[in-house]
This record gives C-alpha cells, structure tokens and sequence, in this order.
C-alpha cells in the first residue's frame, strides 16, 4: 500500500501546483497605484525626515560623550538615512535627495575658490595628474654597440 501511496501524494502535489499557476495575475488600475505611490513616497519622506532629526541628535551626543555605542548609533543613523533616499531615488518621478543634516554649531567645508583657479580635470590616461614631461615627447635616442 505504501508503494501506490507516494505516487498519489506526488500526483495530488503536482495538480495543485498547476491549478494555482493558472490564476490570472492581479492587475491594478493606473489611478490605484498612482494612489500607493504617493501613499509609500508619504511614508517614506516622513520616515526620512524622523531619521534626519535622529542622526543630528546623535551628532550632537556623539559631541558631547564620544563612546563606542554613541557612535555605533551615529553610524547606524546614517546608513539608515542614505538608504532612505535610495528609496526615495527608486520611486517613480523621484530625484535624489541630497540634503544633509548638521547639529547646530557644527560648521561645514566649504571650498570657496573661483571655478578658474581649479585644475583642470586631467586626461583619462593620466589618473595620477603628474602632466606630460618634456622628455616624454622626445624619441629615445639607440645607443651603437
């Protein structure tokens, strides 16, 4: 009996599985999703702000008391905002939000040169921006025997 038993179950298993695969996938209407989007982009901008104020408060205890937990939660604040706005970079007509939270009194680099006093970018082949000497340009000279 046991013998005719696991062929059944197996047929039974097997029949079940395609009765399932062939229900129609559930489609949504355009005005139904367009109403998830912006309730998951709601959600998701409250989440971030929430997280914003977190990281600026860890910011300020990691200031005032730097230990291993402070700043293991600091860290975490800001992993959790950068993938935050990954998120919201993901969603439809999204644009990457690059704001960034700073603790009151903190102060931020700021690189005030003029746009012509930078270098200018250097050639793909010269990744260490060491500029072409002016022996490079002459032919190396063969020495006789």
């Amino acid at each position: 009996m046991s013998l005719l038993r696991k062929p059944l179950i197996f047929c039974a298993i097997s029949l079940c599985s395609l009765a399932q695969g062939n229900e129609p996938f559930p489609i949504v209407d355009k005005a139904a999703q367009q109403a998830r989007d912006m309730d998951r982009r709601a959600i998701l901008e409250s989440e971030f702000a929430a997280e914003q104020l977190a990281l600026v408060a860890a910011r300020e205890s990691m200031t005032k008391a730097p230990t291993d937990d402070t700043q293991a939660n600091l860290h975490r604040h800001e992993e959790n905002v950068k993938a935050l706005q990954r998120e919201l970079a993901r969603l439809p007509d999204a644009k990457l939000l690059r704001v960034r939270a700073h603790a009151a009194g903190t102060e931020q680099a700021v690189d005030n040169r003029p746009a012509s006093s930078m270098p200018p970018p250097a050639p793909f082949w010269d990744v260490y921006r060491r500029g072409a000497s002016p022996t490079d340009s002459q032919p190396v000279a063969k020495e006789l025997p």
